[in-house]
C-alpha cells in the first residue's frame, strides 16, 4: 500500500511555509510514526539520573556520589565533594582512576603521560597525589562534576591497554 504523509515545515525565520507533500510505502494498514517531545525527554532522563545516582554524606564535610557510570573494573565510578573554604567545594575521585589505570600496567611515563595532561588541561582538571579533582563553587559545581567525570571516562577510554 502507497499513501502520502504530509509535513508542514517552517523558513528560516520559524514563518510556516507550504506543505511537503512525501511518497511512502506502507508495510502495514496501519503506520505509526513516533513524535518526539523535548521535554518529556529531559523529565525522563532526569529521572533517571536521579534514580541511579546515589549522594551519600560520608562527614560534615564529605559528600561521596556514585554514578551509573562504569570503571574499568565494571564498578559505579565514585567521586567526592569536600566543603573547603569560602563556600568552595572540591570535587575528586579521591585518586580512583589513576590508581586502577596503573593497577592495569598503564605506565604514565612518555606517550600516557602527554595524553594524561592534554586531558586534564582540556577539562580544567587537577591532580594532586593521583587524585584528580575541581575547584568549584556551588553554583558550578554540576558543571565542574561533569567536567571530572568527563575526564574520568576520557582517561579510562585513552589510557586503557590494548590488547
Amino acid at each position: 500500500m502507497s499513501g502520502w504523509i504530509f509535513f508542514e515545515t517552517t523558513n528560516r525565520l520559524g514563518q510556516a511555509s507550504e506543505h511537503d507533500k512525501v511518497s511512502v510505502t506502507v508495510l502495514k494498514e496501519e503506520c505509526v510514526m513516533t513524535v518526539l517531545n523535548a521535554q518529556q525527554l529531559q523529565i525522563a532522563d532526569a529521572k533517571w539520573a536521579q534514580a541511579n545516582t546515589t549522594y551519600r554524606t560520608i562527614n560534615p564535610q564529605t559528600v561521596q556520589i556514585d554514578v551509573p557510570l562504569l570503571d574499568p573494573f565494571s564498578d559505579e565510578i565514585s567521586i567526592y565533594v569536600v566543603a573547603q573554604d569560602a563556600g568552595q567545594l572540591l570535587i575528586t575521585d579521591d585518586g580512583w582512576t589513576l590508581s586502577n589505570l596503573a593497577d592495569l600496567g598503564v605506565d604514565f611515563q612518555a606517550e600516557n603521560e602527554a595524553l594524561l595532561k592534554q586531558q586534564l588541561q582540556l577539562h580544567q582538571i587537577h591532580e594532586k597525589d593521583q587524585a584528580l579533582q575541581i575547584l568549584a563553587s556551588q553554583a558550578d559545581f554540576p558543571m565542574a562534576k561533569s567536567r571530572l567525570l568527563q575526564t574520568i571516562l576520557s582517561l579510562n577510554t585513552l589510557l586503557m591497554p590494548r590488547s
